[in-house]
């Protein structure tokens, strides 16, 4: 039998210590996997501490960050369970409830995240959730489950241009409050549904894309704005914060909404550091980053003389000479039929063909030269042009002995 409501919460410690022990036990397994969360990390981490952190301590903390990922399962079954969270600074919820008011609640990808709308729902509270399209029909239920113990009301509202904005503003009218995920793969859309609003700031050193149109929507109701962040603590327990309230950007000010996001990032910013092994951004470098770096170029001199190079040291099978690649800042990352050679520091993302990343894993692993057919499968004309591409776009370097 499923544990349920309070005794959920009374052995949730238990159960995230096993959790968390299971994960450690496949971090090995996950660092093998095309698709690995360790190594995604990694090089989403790279992009924000590299200038700061070794590639050590960055593997550490992305380990960290894949055992976190198994918790956040364990918070959504516990969802539906009608597991609970810690509220944290209520008065405002209070508050509002009080005045009969709703606001826009912006909450982040941080721990247990869905816990946000759930407190709020075991208030009381209405509560309209903007998601994303596709979430809504692979989530859907989900979320309806997990509401169906509450006091309140949930509506999944998805992001549907002018029509959901109208729905959004009139909920707010209503007194609901309408939460939206600031750092989601999609956009609320923003006055008159000219399309997705967003803008780029700054986290640490690496730049990440904030949706501005929970401003926007909050700016048109003239409706007050909760910041909200949920994080677990040692032993799993799960906390709900809630910041007090912030005024709604004047309605005649054509950059009010965009000031508003950037005066209210800091918040959640210090969030995510003081926690970054609990922020989900870090799994999805690729969409947070608001542009890639530029394509490596190299002269036809360069590359002949690159590819003499190599084509010398893979014919030579007494040559000591190894591949070799950083194992955290860069890396090969395969989903589906997707496969592409990312360097993190540079933000870099390169197509790979299927020989290419297995001769990034053998650079990673410093694999010397005559040793590179046996353990990538490849011919020696193929390997010479995976080896030289890699070289000339800085990813792997020759290492030769004095």
């Amino acid at each position: 039998m499923p544990v349920t409501g309070r005794l959920a919460d009374l052995t949730l410690p238990i159960r995230s210590l096993a959790t968390s022990a299971w994960a450690r036990a496949r971090l090995g397994a996950d660092q093998r996997s095309g698709a690995s969360l360790t190594r995604v990390a990694g090089l989403s981490l790279t992009s924000c501490f590299g200038d700061r952190m070794s590639s050590g301590a960055i593997l550490r903390l992305a380990r960290r960050c894949a055992v976190q990922h198994a918790l956040r399962h364990l918070d959504h079954r516990d969802l539906i369970r009608d597991g609970r969270a810690r509220v944290i600074h209520r008065r405002p919820l209070d508050r509002l409830r009080d005045r009969g008011q709703g606001a826009m609640v912006v909450s982040i990808h941080l721990g247990p995240y869905r816990y946000v709308a759930s407190e709020l729902l075991h208030l009381g509270f209405r509560v309209v959730v903007i998601v994303d399209d596709v979430a809504i029909d692979r989530e859907g239920a989900f979320w309806e489950n997990g509401a169906l113990r509450t006091r309140g009301r949930l509506e999944l509202l998805p992001v549907l241009g002018a029509g959901g904005l109208l729905r959004a503003l009139r909920a707010l009218d209503q007194g609901a409050m309408v939460v939206v995920y600031m750092d989601g793969g999609t956009g609320v859309g923003g006055p008159a549904a000219r399309g997705s609003h967003e803008i780029v700031l700054s986290l640490g050193s690496m730049p990440v894309r904030m949706r501005t149109g929970a401003a926007h929507i909050a700016q048109r109701a003239g409706a007050t704005t909760l910041l909200a962040a949920a994080h677990r603590d040692r032993w799993g327990r799960r906390s709900v914060e809630f910041s007090d309230e912030v005024a709604p950007p004047p309605r005649d000010d054509p950059a009010g909404a965009e000031r508003q996001v950037r005066e209210i990032t800091p918040w959640f910013e210090r969030r995510i550091f003081a926690r970054p092994e609990e922020w989900v951004g870090w799994f999805f470098p690729m969409f947070a980053w608001p542009s890639t770096g530029a394509a490596p170029t190299a002269s036809r001199e360069q590359l002949s003389r690159t590819r003499e190079r190599v084509r010398a040291l893979l014919a030579n099978p007494a040559s000591t000479a190894r591949l070799s690649a950083d194992a955290v800042r860069v890396g090969a990352v395969e989903k589906d039929e997707h496969r592409v050679l990312v360097d993190g520091a540079r933000r870099l993302v390169l197509d790979a063909t299927p020989l290419g990343l297995e001769v990034m894993r053998a650079a990673q692993r410093r694999t010397r030269f005559s040793e590179l057919s046996i353990r990538t499968g490849g011919e020696s004309s193929e390997l010479e042009m995976e080896v030289s591409r890699m070289v000339l776009a800085g990813l792997a370097e020759i290492e030769e002995p004095d």
